[in-house]
Formats: C-alpha cells, structure tokens, sequence
C-alpha cells in the first residue's frame, strides 16, 4: 500500500489558518484538516490520569486539560500550540495533524522530504516547517511568517497554566511553553520536549519527525 503524501506548505497553511504568506495555495484535491466535532478517543485520559480536569469553551468548541499518570497533558479541542524552552521551534497540533516551525536551523531537510508539487518557490534551503498528517509521513515545506502568535494563551496557548506546562511572555504576549522532559497529546498526535529535541508523531500509525537545530529526522 503506498503512503499518501500531502503537501507539506499546503498543509502547515490549513493547519495554523494561514492565507497568505504560503508558497503554494492549497489545491481543492488536498485534503482539509478540520477541528474534531467530538472529543476524540485517542485523547481521552487513560486509567490512572489525576481526577483534576481543566475545562473552558472557546466558541462552540469545548477545550479540556487532564494529566494522564504518565504525566502526559492531554488536551481536547480545536488546537494546542506552544512554543520550545529555547524560542526557536513553534508547534500547532490538532487532532490529526502537527506543524512545527524552526527558526534557525544548521541543515536543510533532505530532497526526499520535501514534496515536488509543493515546493514553488521553496527550496530545501528555505524550509522552515515540518508537518505530520494522520496517516502520512512527515513532510517539509516552507511558509513566510511565523506561527509563533498561535501559541499566545488566547489562542493555541489556552492548555498552559495552574501547574501545567509553561509560561513566558514574548513581544508582550504570553505564550504556552512545552518545558523540557513533558509531552502533549491532541487526539492521536502526541509531541514530547527534550533538552535536545522536540519529537511529535501520530500513535496510530507511528509517522513522526524530531526536530531540532542541528539535526532532524523523519519516518
């Protein structure tokens, strides 16, 4: 069975509700990742999570914090973002889908990793972001702004607080921070943070990257 493989620009533009600044205009055969309607079962808390649960209402979408007995923070609604410790690695993750954005970087992602159809004007040079699709294996691709603004705790940053990941305030707005040794799951995608890397994949079908300044890999 062969691997789907989206665009990689396309994708990172549904995913953090891009509409300019995206090397390529998403094509009306791609597909759309679409906020879950329902929490979804991956991102339910397993046995043994703490009883203590954070819930808040964004719109007509219900956001909820538990922390699984693994320590896993487990999120449930339209987006959780944050930012790396170091401020150069920014996420999204949704409930089928991860994007993750590098500031700087000493390599470019290898020719295989980028998808032909998406390049346009973006080379392995000026790939900048790294996204995972439920199903798909991990693909770079290159957007021309930052989606560091998402992980503001109005916005994707909501999760953050009271006891739960990080906090840190970034040209006067505060940010959801993925400190170092803790992970985050939305749905299937679950993202960990290390004092080397950042590593998000899909646990329904192990398709991932791990990201850091020197160095990434995919699968």
């Amino acid at each position: 069975m062969s691997i789907p493989r989206l665009s990689g620009v396309a994708a990172a533009c549904l995913l953090v509700g891009l509409t300019t600044g995206c090397s390529q205009a998403p094509r009306t055969s791609e597909v759309v990742v679409e906020p879950p309607s329902d929490p979804p079962s991956a991102g339910e808390a397993p046995a043994g999570q703490d009883d203590a649960t954070s819930t808040a209402t964004s719109g007509s979408t219900e956001r909820s914090v538990t922390t699984a007995s693994d320590g896993t923070t487990l999120a449930t609604g339209d987006q959780a973002s944050f930012v790396m410790p170091s401020g150069n690695i920014q996420c999204v993750m949704r409930a089928a889908s991860v994007v993750c954005q590098i500031s700087e970087k000493d390599f470019d992602p290898g020719q295989d990793d980028l998808d032909p159809q998406a390049l346009g004007a973006c080379d392995t040079g000026s790939a900048d972001a790294v996204t995972v699709l439920a199903g798909a294996r991990a693909t770079w691709g290159c957007t021309s702004e930052t989606i560091r603004g998402q992980a503001a705790l109005d916005l994707g940053g909501w999760w953050a607080g009271e006891g739960v990941g990080d906090t840190e305030e970034v040209d006067g707005a505060d940010l959801a921070v993925l400190t170092y040794d803790s992970s985050l799951q939305v749905g299937s995608m679950l993202c960990r943070s290390s004092f080397t890397d950042v590593t998000c994949r899909d646990l329904d079908s192990s398709h991932g990257f791990t990201l850091a300044r020197e160095a990434y890999s995919t699968g």
